[in-house]
């Protein structure tokens, strides 16, 4: 595309006649879509001039109001004949609308920044009156940057959330009652801290507990490098160790190097232990499917593992399923047994498993049931006894002599005698 001025005479002292600057050619041309507005004609299909609308000679100015795109021959053409009136108000009333459209666009967009710009003031405002009422304290200007920080980062609610916690935490009153200015920076201080563990928190439960238990850590040792202590917190935590046991181990911890001893060895137990019911699961399987096959292996294995959890040894239920039940064991059997059986534990066996503080054996058990259900024994009357006894050691040989001497009187009540030597 080449663009060329269409009035090339140089500024005299005669005519007054200036040269179109480049910048306000092409401003002109941007304004007429670079087409030429005599005949329709673009660029670059023609060469584009910068036309006066009102000829210089009858006093024109050179401005954008007064210029005009034109093709080389129109603008050849025409020496000083205007456009037609109605073209020229018409072209003349547009720039303008349009210029003040523009005026009023960027005066709304400086008005709307100028609001932007209260509006962010706003939150360190509020939460200035708020500091100052709980502690009589306002920021001072570093003290508004800093706010300004934090509100950026979490958020107003939050922000103010943290306020509180810190003034209620971290303040302290003087002998006259007010809060000690000394406080009030340290409450100031960790407000984002506190933000950052209360976020935190929401994420993954439990965080805050950790970030305390690393805050007793810190007070009780010289060296505690944060983030590893943190990392090992969460370890352990991970592995199975309660946070009560890792904060008991940060209340001892006489050094660094012990708290993380301690841990470490924590967590290899749990890993053991886990290791070693890995391979219980495992052993068990294999058991459950020589007597029951695979396909019948995993439903057997779950009902084990459900008896298990109310205290039935695990021997027993291997026993039962490998010869105690009855010949030709099928697994629907053998479901249908330790269903009743586990029902008759829960109900009978586990209450006394909590009075004597004991894993009741197995074969014992049929011993009770059998007290229950058959010789018509209460539940409550066993348990009384139970309690007076208070150890298994006790319990053991009367629920032996109470099972034989019951038996012994039932026969008699129904006639039946033992065989005469």
């Amino acid at each position: 595309m080449t663009f060329v001025e269409s009035d090339r005479v140089e500024p005299t002292e005669d005519t007054g006649r200036r040269s179109i600057s480049t910048k306000l050619r092409f401003e002109v041309f941007k304004r007429d879509s670079f087409t030429c507005q005599y005949c329709g004609r673009r660029a670059p299909e023609v060469v584009l001039h910068c036309d006066h609308i009102k000829p210089v000679v009858q006093g024109g100015a050179t401005d954008i109001l007064n210029l005009v795109t034109s093709c080389f021959d129109c603008n050849l053409g025409k020496g000083a004949r205007t456009l037609s009136d109605n073209a020229v108000l018409t072209k003349q009333l547009t720039q303008l609308a349009a210029l003040q459209e523009k005026r009023e666009q960027m005066d709304m967009m400086l008005a709307w920044r100028r609001e932007l710009d209260q509006l962010d003031e706003v939150p360190p405002l509020e939460l200035e009156k708020r500091w100052d009422e709980l502690t009589g304290y306002t920021f001072t200007e570093t003290g508004k940057m800093k706010m300004k920080k934090v509100i950026g980062r979490f958020g107003f609610d939050e922000v103010l959330a943290a306020m509180k916690i810190a003034v209620d935490q971290y303040t302290e009153r003087g002998e006259d009652g007010t809060i000690t200015q000394e406080s009030v920076e340290t409450a100031f201080n960790y407000i984002g801290g506190i933000a950052n563990v209360q976020r935190a928190e929401r994420a993954e439960p439990g965080t805050k507990r950790m970030f305390y238990i690393r805050g007793i850590l810190r007070n009780r040792i010289s060296y505690c490098p944060d983030w590893k202590a943190m990392a090992l917190i969460k370890a352990a935590a991970q592995a199975g160790m309660s946070l009560d046991a890792i904060e008991q181990a940060a209340r001892e911890a006489t050094s660094w190097s012990r708290f993380r001893n301690d841990l470490e060895d924590y967590v290899d137990q749990i890993r053991e232990r886990e290791d070693q019911h890995e391979r219980w699961r495992v052993w068990v399987f294999g058991e459950l499917t020589k007597f029951f096959g695979p396909e019948r292996a995993g439903a057997a294995f779950e009902k084990v593992s459900a008896a298990m959890s109310v205290g039935i040894a695990e021997k027993y239920l291997l026993d039962m399923a490998a010869y105690g039940l009855m010949p030709n064991l099928t697994w629907d059997k053998y479901r249908v047994w330790l269903d009743s059986f586990q029902k008759r534990w829960v109900r009978l066996i586990c209450p006394l498993q909590e009075i004597l503080r004991i894993s009741f054996p197995p074969d014992k058990a049929g011993d009770v049931i059998c007290l229950v259900e058959d010789l018509h024994f209460t539940l409550e009357s066993i348990l009384s006894a139970a309690r007076q006894l208070g150890t298994w050691e006790r319990f053991e040989p009367w629920l032996d002599d109470t099972l034989s001497e019951a038996v012994e009187a039932d026969m008699r009540a129904t006639g039946v005698h033992a065989a005469s030597p």
